[in-house]
């Protein structure tokens, strides 16, 4: 890639779908695990966390590795855009080797720490309960994205910081429907209709980094 309207459109047709599919993933995996439904040869939660975990280790890629020199030369990070790339202590301390040896890679996979939440990083969970916080961590490192494209030193490139808040805000908004869609609707309904949910049961919205 080389002009910017090209780099608007890898923006717009790629980095935004891994966006896009990494919210919804990751709000159907908040909304399975609240459900429990515990329901036999029904996996939709782990899916959701496969399918998160696919799309958060894109973009955090994206955004916080170096890419562009030797044998990682093979992808993109930010600084195509020309701008820098942006610190996550969580992925490139905490969570990134975890990912890469019990998601991505057939690694020794001996039982790994608990890693940091992202709202308290005192507090810690299990790899296969950080969904949400892969999720607000890609929120939080986009909107700096967003950031760095409005200020950026090249006028023709702020109006692309545009373009990424306005997919940011569309998806978020897009991600908090598989709280409230049919389906979801459905399985509450019939989760207190056989009793495996409080009558007053409904899911949290997620409270994604402003």
């Amino acid at each position: 890639m080389t002009s910017v309207a090209q780099l608007e459109h890898y923006l717009e047709e790629h980095l935004t779908k891994e966006l896009a599919w990494l919210l919804r993933a990751a709000t159907e995996w908040h909304a399975q695990h609240c459900m429990n439904l515990g329901i036999d040869g029904y996996s939709m939660q782990v899916y959701a966390l496969d399918s998160t975990v696919l799309h958060a280790r894109t973009l955090f890629e994206f955004f916080t590795q170096n890419t562009s020199v030797g044998q990682n030369a093979n992808y993109y990070n930010c600084t195509v855009y020309k701008v820098p790339l942006i610190g996550s202590i969580l992925y490139q301390f905490h969570w990134r080797r975890p990912i890469h040896s019990h998601m991505m890679h057939a690694q020794d996979r001996r039982p790994v720490t608990q890693l940091p939440t992202y709202d308290d990083h005192a507090q810690t969970k299990p790899l296969n309960e950080m969904p949400v916080d892969f999720a607000k961590e890609i929120v939080r490192l986009w909107r700096v994205f967003v950031k760095d494209l409005n200020n950026h030193t090249n006028l023709q490139f702020r109006p692309i910081g545009a373009t990424a808040q306005t997919a940011l805000a569309s998806e978020i908004n897009a991600a908090k429907r598989v709280r409230t869609n049919d389906v979801t609707q459905r399985q509450i309904a019939v989760g207190k209709e056989t009793s495996r949910l409080e009558p007053n049961f409904s899911i949290p919205q997620i409270e994604w980094p402003a």
